[in-house]
């Protein structure tokens, strides 16, 4: 497993993005284009099911209660998916 650390400056400070990974590429630059290349599909799909669930507007104070609610809005986007493959 390989760790990423990508540090950028915006507006004056310095923001981190961290990455796991399984690939064996020879360098953090090849990753990241990698990365950069992969498919929007997921994207499209995860912003359909946002909008269609309300998950834009929820949120839980508790963390036990936000991470519920996470476990259930997944759960209902992969019956949904399942449907619409069987439909």
């Amino acid at each position: 497993m390989r760790f990423f650390v990508k540090r950028r400056l915006k507006k004056g400070r310095f923001r981190h993005s961290y990455y796991v990974s399984t690939l064996s590429l020879p360098s953090k630059g090849h990753f990241l284009t990698a990365y950069n290349s992969r498919g929007g599909a997921e994207v499209e799909q995860f912003r359909n099911d946002k909008s269609g669930l309300g998950l834009a507007a929820r949120r839980k104070q508790g963390f036990l209660a936000q991470t519920g609610f996470i476990l259930l809005t997944d759960l209902v986007h992969n019956l949904l998916a399942d449907f619409y493959h069987r439909a």
